[in-house]
């Protein structure tokens, strides 16, 4: 796993209120298969989640050569039954705090969007939500109202040791 997704999970898997809103369903790329494909929104267990993809992972060259700064790309999606309840899971994340694992550089820094400090360790020079987009899944059964999503996206700086 890259170094931004291991921050962002433990971010967003210390967090009190992110784990509550979605049950501790955090994802890697996809969501588990439900019992249909696609998943009816009916499926038990299976609303609200998040899934985190990384886009993109550059390292960051100086004059003076290679250097131990790494700028990431990060979506994370928030899939719901309804618009309210996405929402609702977009802006958790983004108010997101951690836990014990999450050490800010000050009090205004300390939400996951806008978040300098360590996570488990790891330097985070900033974590910063650039774009944030509505999406509904139309529905496929007969008996499914659809799927709301909340895309976000996040650069993520990081220092190597």
């Amino acid at each position: 796993m890259s170094v931004a997704k291991r921050v962002a999970v433990a971010f967003l898997k210390g967090d009190a209120g992110v784990t509550a809103r979605c049950n501790g369903r955090l994802y890697n790329n996809k969501a588990p298969q439900a019992r249909t494909w696609p998943p009816l929104a009916t499926d038990p267990g299976a609303f609200p989640h998040l899934v985190y993809a990384q886009i993109n992972s550059d390292d960051i060259n100086s004059n003076s050569g290679p250097g131990k700064t790494v700028r990431s790309q990060l979506q994370l999606d928030a899939y719901a039954l309804s618009p309210d309840e996405a929402d609702a899971l977009a802006e958790a994340v983004m108010a997101a705090r951690g836990g014990a694992n999450v050490v800010p550089a000050s009090a205004d820094v300390a939400a996951f969007d806008g978040f300098r400090g360590t996570v488990n360790g790891i330097k985070v020079l900033m974590i910063d939500g650039n774009d944030a987009r509505d999406v509904f899944e139309q529905p496929v059964h007969a008996n499914d109202a659809g799927i709301h999503r909340v895309s976000m996206d996040f650069v993520v700086w990081t220092r190597e040791s």
